[in-house]
This record gives C-alpha cells, structure tokens and sequence, in this order.
C-alpha cells in the first residue's frame, strides 16, 4: 500500500472513530438529561415504594396482632396532644367532682 493509500486509511479509521465517539456522547447526554433524571427517580420512588408495602402486607398478614399494637402506637403517637388534653380535662373534671363530693 502506498503512503498516499495509508494516510486516506487512516483518515477513515480516525472519522469512524470521531463518529463513533460522538454516538457514545449524546447517548451519555441522553442518559443524564434533567428529565430523564426526573423520570428515572420517580420510577425508583415508586418501585421503592410498592415493594415496602408489599413488605407491609405480608407482615401484617403473618403477625396480625403485633401489627395491630404497631398501628395503635402510631396512631396514639399521632394524637398525642389532643389525647394529652383530653386526659388533663378528664382529670381536672374528675378533681373538681370529688372536692365537691367530700369538701361540698
């Protein structure tokens, strides 16, 4: 092969290379475009997600009680403050009824 054969060989593996290249960068563009980011998080969230509560539904199904007490406690910790009032009301009712009842 003539020098002249060689370089315009070369010139074509260097352009394959380049086109190459470029290829390979807009599918790493196409990869961490903002929106397709976004989709891809939310997906996960979701898959995150559905898998916990599948993980919810077979342990409540295997400890139905255990799960009940759970759900009671975090529902009492939820209302702790209205509950804490109510208790205060409920005590502060029932001292005033028995000072009146004994010291009437």
């Amino acid at each position: 092969m003539t020098a002249r054969g060689e370089y315009l060989a070369a010139c074509a593996r260097a352009e394959e290379k380049k086109a190459q290249a470029r290829r390979s960068l807009d599918r790493a563009k196409a990869r961490v475009r903002p929106g397709r980011l976004v989709n891809d998080a939310k997906d996960a969230a979701v898959g995150k997600a559905k898998h916990a509560g599948e993980q919810v539904k077979t342990s409540a199904a295997a400890h139905p009680y255990a799960f009940g007490a759970a759900a009671a406690a975090f529902i009492a910790y939820l209302a702790r403050r209205p509950l804490t009032q109510l208790i205060k009301r409920t005590y502060a009712r029932a001292s005033d009824s028995i000072k009146e009842t004994y010291h009437g």
